[in-house]
């Protein structure tokens, strides 16, 4: 039985996406272009992420332990700025 009020956390979730959103939305948008279908491409690209990535770590999570949830978000956070770093270093050794 849960003791805590759910409805609580899925408000301060909200806060969280109420205060990244805007900022991906507006760089992507400038990215882009001004084309009719950008908006709902960068809209459709996170509800895809929002919906695919816990049916794709349910299959996963099991194989990895208790901690595999960490792990995994991690490794995926140090890709993508080890990524970004080696995009941004591409022009500077050539």
């Amino acid at each position: 039985m849960a003791m805590i009020n759910a409805p609580v956390f899925f408000v301060a979730m909200g806060a969280c996406a109420g205060l990244f959103f805007p900022g991906f939305y507006v760089a992507a948008s400038r990215i882009m272009g001004d084309d009719p279908r950008v908006t709902p491409t960068i809209i459709a690209a996170g509800l895809v992420g929002g919906i695919a990535a816990p049916i794709l770590l349910a299959g996963v999570l099991p194989a990895v332990g208790d901690h595999g949830f960490f792990w995994i978000i991690a490794t995926a956070a140090t890709t993508a700025a080890a990524a970004a770093a080696a995009l941004m270093l591409r022009g500077r050794f050539a």
